[in-house]
């Protein structure tokens, strides 16, 4: 049954320990300019083919806004359709809710974004200016730079000389990485997965790695030139370093206190019907989870889970297992996760070798439909004007695709 609320009543909802989820139903664009702090990106257009991943529950209660312009209605409409049963229409809408002054962002992903600043802030993460970082290849100082977007990003252009590792791997560099004297340099589109990585490494014991400021769309401004369609590849992870990682990942965890599900009752889990919401995140790359994976989990590389927590997950005060070969990534995910104020989140003991160990069953194959990503450029957490970001945006809308 759909009803509605007004903005009173969802401010005290999304300030309960209940499960829920507020969801934008306007497109993107109009999201980014402007949403309610902590609601998700759901376009109506979009619901049928996304909603049972953000949502599996059919009894979580549900908010939809849009700008006051019956898109919320129809969008309540479908859910019902769909079998969802709390279905609630905010009065108003985003109309209503900033009319009455009450906490509204613009950009994508704003609170990972929001939490990159903050440990910047306050772990005081090092960080190199493109302009020195320049000088240092000019000058052929042995130095290293590590690529953390995605390979798609990755394969159009990069900073001269990087390498791609994907950032929830590069945790698995972690002992190498120890073993150099050279600079590392860590960098990714702008800030947040950059700073986020370093914070990682430098928690795992690293001196020696800086956080590129922002990243490739500070090189660009500065007026250096990115390397076009570098066709590196992403190298193993160093041979010998699983181990000590490993090693060092179980000790973060008991150093945090981050629980552990076991293989047995993760498959519990995933065959109990109950009133709550888990999401069974796996962190590995997609080659990995393409080659065997637990059924009903989604693949969310490491550090795009922590860059796009709220593009996925939806219901707040949910459950979240993370999924990893050995742990060590899954920790590392759940550490930031916990940090980010994420409470129930668990990762799953020994990973996919202890649930094989087990007799477990694999699945093969993509079953993954996360959100469509949008370019981080417009983040408002890249140190620059509405004109810089302009003009990067126009530089990389003008590559080819």
């Amino acid at each position: 049954m759909t009803s509605f609320v007004t903005c009173q009543q969802v401010a005290d909802l999304m300030a309960s320990d209940q499960l829920f989820t507020v969801l934008d139903v306007r497109e993107r664009g109009e999201y980014n300019e402007c949403q309610i702090a902590g609601a998700t990106s759901l376009p109506r257009s979009q619901i049928e083919f996304r909603i049972s991943q953000l949502v599996p529950n059919l009894n979580v209660a549900i908010v939809v806004y849009d700008s006051a312009d019956g898109r919320a209605t129809l969008a309540a409409d479908t859910l019902a359709q769909l079998g969802y049963s709390q279905i609630s229409i905010l009065n108003g809408g985003l109309t209503e809710w900033r009319r009455e002054g009450r906490p509204a962002v613009s950009g994508v992903n704003v609170p990972s974004k929001a939490f990159g600043e903050k440990v910047h802030h306050e772990q005081n993460i090092p960080d190199i200016s493109a302009e020195e970082l320049h000088r240092l290849l000019e000058e052929r100082q042995d130095v290293r730079i590590l690529d953390v977007r995605p390979p798609e990003e990755y394969g159009r252009f990069c900073i001269p000389g990087g390498i791609n590792v994907p950032g929830g791997d590069l945790v698995l560099w972690a002992e190498e990485l120890k073993q150099t004297k050279s600079p590392v340099v860590v960098n990714c589109a702008g800030r947040t997965r950059s700073i986020i990585v370093t914070a990682a490494l430098r928690r795992l014991g690293l001196t020696n790695v800086r956080a590129l400021r922002n990243g490739t769309m500070g090189w660009v401004l500065a007026g250096f030139e990115l390397e076009k369609n570098p066709g590196r590849i992403t190298p193993p992870a160093p041979q010998g370093s699983s181990a000590p990682v490993l090693s060092l990942a179980l000790r973060l965890a008991g150093d945090e206190h981050i629980p552990w599900i076991s293989p047995q009752g993760l498959a519990e889990a995933l065959t109990t019907n109950y009133d709550g919401v888990t999401y069974f995140i796996d962190v590995r790359s997609e080659p990995e989870y393409e080659a065997g994976r637990i059924a009903d989990s989604i693949n969310v590389p490491g550090g795009q889970a922590v860059q796009r927590a709220d593009d996925f997950v939806a219901v707040r005060n949910a459950q979240i297992v993370f999924i990893s070969n050995e742990s060590a990534r899954a920790v590392m995910a759940a550490y930031w996760y916990r940090q980010m104020g994420f409470r129930n989140v668990l990762v799953l003991q020994g990973g996919l070798r202890a649930w094989l160990a087990a007799g477990l069953p694999m699945e093969h194959g993509s079953d993954t439909c996360l959100a469509p990503t949008n370019d981080v450029v417009l983040s408002p957490s890249i140190r620059g004007t509405k004109e810089d970001m302009q003009r990067y945006l126009d530089w990389e809308l003008a590559l080819p695709r």
